[in-house]
């Protein structure tokens, strides 16, 4: 385990991480506030991993996974980015751990094409005492595994505003469209810049139109309504609404066509 992990585990132990209520999907991961969470609006691969099979079969344990090119299926973990300055062969290289028995085990690297411009993102988290932390899916391919990395590029990774408060968070498997942005643009202007944010889910009802007075699910970001799901996507994505207090999702603020828009990243849920 690099230095700096050690450092924020107080020898090595990775007492940031609970393990998510029963009733919630595997993947719901809740995380201490030292922990800082990554936009996963991309997808990146991890390199290494047969030279680190053993550890990750560790991280496996007897649990089923899906092989590769079975995307949809995959083992669903938190997994963790730390560089090492003093690596020998690499001082860019980052490395990416797997949460194990109250520590971490090592399963792999960041490409060497790409660690280069993940360094200055990681070397301020590491300067305020932050560990960052991207979902992941874990794969079997043939007799050692596959990680891809749910992450967006490192100039697009951070979010725009705070973590919402004692929030459950989503898994960002697909995108959903939000309906009535044109109503909330003043809402929307107040960011400097267009990016991913944390939304929050609430419960609503459609107020216009065929299908008023069907309910929905109303989206804020920091408090302020922003728009809403269609009645459809409302019915389709309600069970989300009962797995906390708080539900939070990422998504991002655009510039569409006409006005600034917003998109949702939400689970799978058929």
């Amino acid at each position: 385990m690099p230095a700096f992990f050690r450092r924020l585990f107080g020898g090595g132990t990775a007492q940031g991480l609970k393990a998510a209520p029963t009733s919630v999907p595997q993947g719901f991961v809740e995380v201490q506030r030292r922990f800082t969470r990554l936009a996963g609006g991309g997808r990146q691969g991890v390199a290494g991993e047969y030279y680190h099979r053993a550890d990750i079969a560790r991280f496996v344990d007897r649990r089923r996974i899906a092989s590769v090119g079975d995307w949809d299926a995959g083992l669903y973990t938190p997994a963790f980015l730390a560089r090492e300055p003093k690596n020998r062969y690499d001082r860019n290289a980052v490395a990416v751990l797997l949460p194990h028995d109250g520590g971490t085990v090592l399963a792999g690297y960041l490409p060497a094409e790409v660690a280069p411009s993940w360094q200055p993102l990681l070397q301020g988290f590491e300067r305020v005492g932050r560990i960052p932390v991207c979902a992941a899916s874990v794969y079997r391919a043939g007799d050692a595994f596959q990680v891809v990395l749910h992450l967006s590029d490192p100039q697009d990774a951070t979010f725009l505003n705070a973590e919402p408060d004692g929030a459950t968070f989503l898994p960002a498997d697909r995108q959903c469209a939000v309906t009535g942005e044109k109503e909330h643009q003043e809402t929307l202007a107040r960011y400097d810049r267009q990016g991913p944010v944390w939304a929050t889910l609430h419960g609503a009802v459609v107020s216009s139109g065929k299908s008023a007075g069907q309910r929905t699910i109303e989206v804020r970001i920091d408090g302020a309504p922003v728009g809403t799901l269609t009645a459809a996507q409302g019915q389709r994505y309600a069970e989300l609404l009962t797995f906390g207090s708080v539900v939070a999702c990422e998504a991002r603020i655009f510039q569409g066509a006409n006005y600034i828009e917003v998109q949702l990243m939400l689970p799978k849920v058929d």
